[in-house]
């Protein structure tokens, strides 16, 4: 001290300290929450899915503080309070945030379904005018249908054929034409049945790897593994044929490797996923990848409450719209990219073709001691290649090729890049919430729902489709279910020494 003032002079200063921040113990059990908020709020701002676990090694390394999982995890959801507030009242604020879309995206379907006797959110659905325009112009005739987990603390529950059924209707009512339509799903529980109401003229296909994931959890319990994989190839085949002779020969060669299997693909609506038994239009798409490669895009904002994880999601979607845009004005070829790729594979492969020509309408097209005829004018080649995505096959570019006509005529235009321009000339505009209103938990009129958690952590795995049964072990030393060979106490029979 200088004097008898207040002012102090510091002439030696230790800058280094072992204590951890202001803390006297690197095991600190009272380590505040609001502490911790402030440290993660940065980080969680632009990484919703910022996990406990990784908070507690973080802090541990940057401020020598070790916490217990639990202190972070009440840090963490005092930082998403900080961040996006209440989680009970952005249900509420759904209300606000659908009329602000209506008035930058005059066009858009909105339906928001809240209980009229207890006021608590059931469901919500939003389709964007952009999006609604873009897949009639653009995209083809193809939906693809999946359920998505939302993960933050209000997790509501409702009947699943009920929900599907109030989904499709009003995706029905989004679309802006009747062209006929093909679904492809994987036979989740409720939308087998909601699709042929919903969509009674249209047609619903089902993703080829949970019927295999099905088959081969039957088989596993019934035969030895080399057998089970011959099977799934088999399988294969049934599915991928592509006319009516290399699906029945499938079906005899199943047959002859095992009858029950034979009849497993005959009651297991084989007219959904066999490419010649199918009756819609499904472009040569056999999984519904779309649908999970979707669910991993919008993975982090499934976490956030209900407001913000709606936000992030538009917010992807315009994002995606207006870097497409971009990307496809600077495009000087005919058709996109990857379809490009495509057809010029298929073209090289076309030069080891003889062509004979007919009347220039019909083609015999010559592949070693194979003959195929190619219909130009109706599309067509008899080894149905051409028919399925809508691209011609190798003996269809080889007879295109001797009529000196562009190829680029006898594609899908669905391909073309002034299609996939024309997707993307409606744009997502926008929607700015700085004037928001605040919300007070009392003035609520949109409750949450009521959910009931289980006591213990929510599954990570996936939800089996319909059909999938469990994995049943079968020993391969004593034949009995329940236990493999490796754990196997049963004495063994004389015969089998």
């Amino acid at each position: 001290m200088l004097g008898d003032g207040p002012d102090f002079a510091i002439k030696i200063m230790n800058n280094v300290h072992t204590c951890g921040c202001d803390l006297k113990s690197q095991h600190h059990p009272r380590t505040s929450k609001k502490w911790i908020a402030e440290l993660v709020k940065k980080k969680m701002a632009h990484t919703p899915h910022y996990r406990p676990c990784d908070m507690v090694k973080d802090i541990a390394s940057d401020y020598g503080v070790c916490m217990p999982y639990h202190q972070a995890w009440c840090g963490r959801e005092v930082a998403v309070r900080d961040l996006h507030g209440d989680v009970r009242t952005s249900y509420d604020m759904l209300r606000w945030y659908s009329k602000r879309v209506m008035e930058t995206n005059p066009g858009s379907i909105i339906d928001m379904v809240v209980d009229e006797e207890t006021h608590r959110f059931k469901s919500k659905f939003l389709c964007f005018a952009a999006c609604a325009y873009g897949y009639e112009v653009g995209c083809r005739p193809l939906i693809f249908l999946d359920g998505s987990h939302i993960t933050d603390k209000m997790q509501g529950r409702t009947r699943r054929h009920e929900n599907w059924k109030w989904f499709l209707y009003n995706l029905k009512n989004a679309l802006l034409t009747e062209r006929p339509i093909v679904f492809i799903s994987d036979r989740a529980k409720g939308l087998k049945e909601a699709v042929p109401e919903i969509f009674p003229m249209d047609h619903h296909g089902y993703c080829l790897r949970h019927i295999k994931a099905n088959f081969m959890t039957e088989a596993a319990a019934r035969y030895r593994k080399a057998l089970k994989d011959s099977l799934v190839k088999t399988l294969n085949k049934v599915a991928f044929a592509l006319n009516e002779s290399e699906y029945v020969a499938a079906l005899s060669k199943m047959e002859r490797k095992s009858p029950e299997a034979k009849d497993w693909i005959l009651r297991n609506d084989v007219e959904h996923w066999a490419n010649t038994q199918f009756l819609g239009e499904r472009y040569g798409q056999m999984y519904s990848n779309l649908a999970e490669s979707f669910n991993a895009w919008i993975k982090p904002a499934r976490g956030l409450p209900i407001l913000q994880m709606v936000e992030t999601i538009c917010r992807q979607i315009m994002e995606m719209g207006g870097r497409r845009i971009i990307e496809a004005a600077n495009w000087e070829i005919t058709l996109c990219p990857n379809i490009e790729k495509v057809l010029a594979k298929i073209m090289f492969n076309a030069r080891q073709n003889s062509v004979i020509p007919s009347d220039g309408r019909l083609f015999e097209v010559v592949n070693g001691n194979k003959i195929y005829v190619v219909n130009i004018p109706e599309l067509t080649c008899s080894c149905h290649k051409w028919q399925l995505p809508k691209i011609p096959c190798e003996h269809a570019c080889a007879a295109i090729a001797c009529t000196h006509k562009p190829l680029y005529n006898h594609v899908s235009p669905l391909y073309t890049t002034n299609t996939y321009r024309a997707a993307y000339v409606v744009t997502v505009n926008p929607t700015n919430n700085n004037d928001m209103p605040c919300m007070n938990i009392n003035d609520i009129q949109v409750k949450p729902p009521i959910t009931k958690r289980l006591p213990r952590r929510p599954r990570k795995k996936r939800i089996p489709s319909r059909g999938e049964a469990e994995h049943i072990y079968i020993c391969s030393r004593c034949k009995q279910e329940g236990h493999n060979r490796r754990t196997c106490r049963n004495p063994m029979l004389q015969e089998d020494i």
